[in-house]
């Protein structure tokens, strides 16, 4: 499922401070402060310690910053598997502005970048693996193979090219 929130739009004094907001199964987390949207205290007893986990993830601070350079944001790569607790994605996609800076940290994998701005910070994305840009990243394709096969073991297959030749036969 899907995380939407807004927060102090009209208190730009106000910092929002997350411990771990997660959408599972590849969702979105879609955050908007009038303040700063700060990361908590990392908590060395979680097991995977985030401040936030989606799919694709949407943060805004009207008049504050996103993280800080000494404590960024903390991100990690969703879907979440309900199942299983386990994590399934190698990237998580994100696009933010603010005001103030912008610092982000992914966990794990690789980040797909979209929109990312500052107005009056630095802008500061780091991952293990490597940066992309969201808006010309394309699946490989292994893996858009193996999403048909998935997609057709559902019966959610696109299957537009024959349904168009079924209705040109009639």
């Amino acid at each position: 499922g899907d995380v939407f929130l807004s927060v102090s739009l009209d208190e730009p004094g106000q910092s929002l401070t997350l411990a771990s907001v997660a959408a599972l199964l590849g969702g979105t987390v879609s955050i908007t402060s009038g303040g700063d949207i700060r990361a908590a205290v990392p908590d060395p007893t979680r097991p995977i310690d985030f401040s936030i986990a989606a799919g694709r993830i949407l943060l805004a601070s009207r008049q504050g910053g996103i993280g800080t350079a000494a404590a960024p944001l903390r991100i990690h790569v969703a879907p979440l598997d309900a199942t299983q607790g386990a994590l399934a994605s190698p990237r998580v996609r994100l696009d933010a502005t603010a005001a103030k800076g912008v610092y982000v940290f992914s966990l794990a994998g690789d980040l797909l970048v979209g929109t990312v701005t500052s107005t009056g910070g630095d802008v500061w994305l780091s991952a293990p693996g490597s940066l992309y840009d969201a808006h010309t990243w394309m699946l490989s394709a292994d893996r858009q193979a193996e999403v048909d096969r998935i997609l057709a073991n559902l019966d959610m297959a696109d299957r537009s090219e024959e349904h168009t030749s079924e209705l040109q036969s009639h």
